[in-house]
């Protein structure tokens, strides 16, 4: 080691105050404030010693929010001892300061696996710099699945594989933080409701970011490029085989396979030729010809579910309605 970097580091050490976990929660865990006794709303106000500010936690049924907004006196490094990772999702939004390695204005999604050691860390945090920050923690992966669509390729690969049932890798990636991003991260922090409408509000702005974040990671994606001729043929094969067999079509494998295609490459030549994904082409089609059927007027709505596959009366209304706007019922 030269002289200079030993003096950078000297000085750094100097500027830094250096504590271990189990110091650092327990500076944290000397004072909180409940806001809201409907529900868990707790404002944890920071140590005097390090800075000002507070850590506000809020319990949400589906979801674990944490507010950010504090200034350290100088910078901290925390020394992690190692851990047993849990199934944890989490969609962090930063609009100021260095916290845990990350700084200035992005965002995050990190998808931590079960049962994975995480090493012995150090975790940085910026001093003097205002810290603004939202994290959104998911209690489990089932919020996350149920707006996600069947076909993920349009998000990329490395998102599809904690995706899976058997979530057998982590996630992570971080993005810029967009207007409508910042816009729903402000009337998060400025909430002017309490109570049941508090609580509602609050969720619905974590749901808003959420999809922000999604639609930006399926943004990222880059373009399939375009199939050549043979795959072409093979592919328009495919979509006729969803048009025959619209009561009952094949799953995404077993039509590739009757096509003479892998999976990946039926579904980005799909993609590329008609500017959808396989299903959402069979989506498209069974509504159209939901309407045709419903205007000729001489089958009932539930004949016309049943004709075009859908075997709940329930699960064809909602697709109904989503296209046209409308009830099947009011198509008559």
């Amino acid at each position: 080691m030269t002289i200079q970097t030993k003096k950078r580091s000297h000085d750094l050490t100097k500027s830094t105050r250096i504590l271990s976990e189990q110091e650092y929660r327990q500076l944290w865990q000397r004072d909180r404030q409940f806001l809201e006794s409907s529900f868990e709303d707790v404002v944890y106000p920071c140590p005097t010693e390090l800075g000002s500010g507070y850590d506000r936690w809020i319990e949400l049924p589906e979801i674990d929010l944490l507010l950010i907004q504090k200034t350290f006196h100088q910078g901290l490094s925390v020394e992690y001892d190692e851990t047993v990772t849990s199934n944890e999702i989490e969609f962090g939004f930063n609009l100021s300061g260095e916290y845990s390695g990350r700084s200035g204005k992005l965002n995050f999604l990190d998808w931590t696996t079960e049962g994975e050691v995480s090493e012995a860390d150090v975790s940085h945090i910026s001093g003097q710099v205002p810290i603004q920050k939202v994290d959104i923690h998911l209690k489990s992966s089932d919020l996350l699945q149920r707006f996600l669509p069947d076909d993920l390729s349009q998000f990329p690969s490395e998102f599809c594989q904690p995706v899976s049932p058997t979530h057998s890798a982590t996630y992570s990636a971080s993005g810029t933080i967009t207007a409508s991003m910042k816009l729903a991260i402000d009337q998060i922090f400025n909430c002017p409701f309490q109570g049941l409408t508090k609580r509602i509000y609050l969720e619905s702005k974590c749901l808003e970011l959420i999809a922000l974040k999604l639609d930006q990671l399926s943004e990222a994606q880059p373009s399939s490029p375009s199939p050549k001729s043979d795959e072409r043929d093979r592919i328009h094969q495919a979509r006729d085989i969803l048009m025959q067999r619209v009561a009952c079509p094949p799953s995404l494998i077993e039509l590739a396979h009757q096509v003479g295609l892998n999976d990946r490459k039926l579904k980005q030549g799909f993609q590329a030729v008609f500017g959808t994904t396989v299903f959402g082409y069979l989506y498209e089609y069974r509504m159209q010809q939901a309407a045709q059927l419903l205007m000729n007027k001489q089958i009932s709505v539930d004949q016309v579910a049943h004709r075009i596959g859908y075997a709940s009366r329930g699960a064809f209304y909602k697709a109904f309605k989503k296209k046209f706007g409308i009830n099947p019922r009011n198509h008559l």
